[in-house]
C-alpha cells in the first residue's frame, strides 16, 4: 500500500520558480528542439528557443536576472552533452517524461510529458524508512534531486519494482529498513547508468566557471567498503569570533562591528583528495532561524585559473547527521548543557562546565584555530577578557540572564536592542563542541573533513550510507 504525503500546495517561492525554469529549459531542449542560444540556424529550433524564452519569463514572473537566465540555458546545454543523457541540440526527442519533485504540474511542461516517479518512490517508502532520514518531509536527505527525467513508460515499471522490493524487505520480513534502502539505491543506480532515470540536482552557475554534470552516489565499493581518502587538510584553519559587538544596530557576536569583520559563524576552508579527484570547500556552521545549520560551498576553479567561492551552496549537512557526527567523535550530544533560549545559564554549574570547556578547546593544539579575543564592545561598554575565559563566560551568562529576566534593563544597559543574543550565545556553545569534535578526531581529521562534505552534498562515503543516486549539475 502506498502511503501518501499529506496534500499540500506546490511550492511557489523563488527556488520553486528557478527549478521550474531549469526543467522548462531542459524540456524545450529535448522535446521542442530549442537552439539553447547556440549557432544553430534551423528555423524551428530558433522558434522553439523564442518560445522557451517567453515561457521562462512567465514562470519567473519578473524580469529574469542575466546570471539566472544563463544558469537555465547552460544547465540544459551541459545535460545535452552528458553521455547518459546525450542529445543533439536543435533536434527533437519524445523519449522522456519530466518531473519536478516539489509539484506534480511543473510550468512549461505539457501534462502528457510529466511524471511523479520520485515523489511516488518516496511516498512508497513509508514511516520506517522516512525515520532513517529524519522524517517524512526529509526527502532530500535520501536524494537531493530537484527535477528528473524518465524514459517514456518506464516510471510504472520502476515503481512496480520498488513496490515489490518493499513488500519483500519491509512488509513481509524483519529486514532492517537500511538494507531495503541500500537495495533500492542499487536498483536505481542501474536505471541511471542505463540513462533510463535521470535524477538531477541543480545548482546556480558561478560566474566565470564552466558548468559540469557529476554522477553522484553511483560508487562501486572495494573490499574496505569505504572511499579511499588520500589526503585532507585545512586551507584556512577554523575560526569562530567569540566577541560581543553591536552589529546592524543590535547586540551580536562577531569579529567586529562591520560586516567584513566576520559574523557569528564557525567557518573553515578545507581540501581533500579521493582517488584523483580533488575538492576544495568552505563550511559555515551558523544560525538558521533560532536553530543552527552547517552549510557547505564548493571552491571552484574559474576559467581564468583562479579559486572562487561557488554562488550556490553545495548543500547543508542534515541536522541529525551533524549531531550523529559530533557524538561519534566526542561521545557528547550537540546540545548537551545547551538549554533553550529562555532557560537560565547563569548558575555555578553551567559557568564551571562551559568555562572549563572553553579552556580545554583553547589549550589543545591538535587543531589550529582562532576563537576571538573575548571582547565586549557596545556603545559605552568596553570590556576585555583576553586571558580570562572563565570571567568571559560568566559575563556572557550574566548578560543572558539579564535579557531573560529584564530585557528592558538589558537594552538600557547596552543602549541597543538585544536581538537574538540568547540563541546566538547557545550557538557559540555548540560551536565549541564542534571544535572539540575536530580535536577529538585527531588522526581521523582527514576523515572528518571529507565526511562533512559528503554529508552536505548527499554523497555516500561508505557502503553503509544511504543516499540515492543523482546527477549534479553545478
Amino acid at each position: 500500500m502506498v502511503v501518501k504525503n499529506p496534500k499540500k500546495p506546490e511550492k511557489t517561492g523563488s527556488t520553486a520558480r528557478q527549478e521550474q525554469c531549469s526543467l522548462a529549459a531542459i524540456y524545450y531542449a529535448y522535446r521542442k528542439g530549442a537552439s539553447l542560444n547556440t549557432t544553430i540556424k534551423d528555423k524551428k529550433s530558433r522558434e522553439a528557443q523564442f518560445e522557451l524564452n517567453v515561457v521562462l519569463n512567465k514562470i519567473y514572473v519578473s524580469k529574469i536576472p542575466k546570471d539566472w537566465y544563463n544558469t537555465f540555458i547552460e544547465q540544459a546545454q551541459v545535460l545535452c552533452n552528458f553521455k547518459l543523457s546525450s542529445h543533439k541540440i536543435g533536434s527533437i526527442t519524445t523519449a522522456y517524461d519530466y518531473g519536478w519533485y516539489d509539484g506534480s504540474s511543473p510550468k512549461g511542461v505539457a501534462p502528457a510529458d510529466t511524471t511523479t516517479l520520485l515523489q511516488d518512490i518516496w511516498n512508497l517508502f513509508g514511516p520506517k524508512v522516512w525515520k532513517l532520514f529524519g522524517g517524512q518531509g526529509q526527502k532530500d536527505s535520501w536524494n537531493t534531486a530537484d527535477v528528473f527525467m524518465v524514459k517514456k513508460g518506464q516510471d510504472k515499471k520502476i515503481l512496480s519494482a520498488v513496490k515489490s522490493m518493499k513488500e519483500q524487505f519491509i512488509d513481509n520480513s524483519k529486514t532492517e529498513p537500511g538494507v531495503f534502502v541500500g537495495s533500492i539505491n542499487t536498483l536505481l543506480t542501474q536505471y541511471v547508468s542505463a540513462g533510463i532515470l535521470l535524477p538531477i540536482s541543480l545548482k546556480a552557475k558561478t560566474s566565470g566557471v564552466s558548468m559540469t554534470v557529476k554522477p553522484t552516489n553511483m560508487h562501486t565499493w572495494d573490499n574496505k567498503e569505504t572511499i579511499d581518502v588520500r589526503t585532507a587538510s585545512f586551507i584556512k584553519n577554523p575560526w569562530m569570533y567569540f566577541n560581543v559587538f553591536e552589529r546592524k544596530g543590535k547586540l551580536d557576536f562577531g569579529g567586529g562591528p562591520n560586516k567584513m569583520d566576520g559574523g557569528n559563524s564557525l567557518q573553515y576552508f578545507a581540501q581533500f583528495r579521493v582517488g584523483d579527484y580533488e575538492t576544495k570547500y568552505l563550511i559555515e556552521q551558523r544560525m538558521a532561524g533560532t536553530g543552527t545549520k552547517a552549510e557547505i560551498k564548493d571552491i571552484k576553479l574559474t576559467n581564468k585559473g583562479e579559486d572562487k567561492r561557488a554562488a550556490a551552496q553545495t548543500g547543508t549537512v542534515p541536522g541529525y547527521k551533524f549531531r550523529e557526527l559530533i557524538y561519534d567523535y566526542t561521545g557528547e550530544k550537540e546540545d548537551d548543557m545547551v538549554p533553550a533560549k529562555t532557560t537560565h545559564l547563569n548558575n555555578p554549574d553551567d559557568i564551571k562546565y562551559w568555562s572549563d570547556y572553553l579552556i580545554k578547546v583553547m589549550n589543545d593544539s591538535t587543531v589550529p584555530k582562532s576563537i576571538g579575543n573575548f571582547l565586549i564592545k557596545v556603545r559605552d561598554i568596553d570590556e576585555n577578557y583576553g586571558g580570562k575565559p572563565k570571567e568571559f563566560i560568566q559575563r556572557l551568562f550574566e548578560i543572558d540572564e539579564m535579557i531573560i529576566t529584564n530585557p528592558r534593563l538589558a537594552e538600557q544597559t547596552f543602549k541597543v536592542p538585544v536581538g537574538d543574543y540568547g540563541p546566538k550565545l547557545r550557538l557559540k556553545l555548540k560551536q565549541l563542541r564542534f571544535l572539540w569534535a575536530m580535536i577529538q578526531s585527531k588522526q581521523k581529521i582527514s576523515e572528518l573533513i571529507t565526511h562533512l562534505y559528503y554529508l552536505a552534498a548527499k554523497q555516500n562515503i561508505s557502503e553503509a550510507d544511504l543516499n540515492g543516486p543523482f546527477l549534479k549539475i553545478s
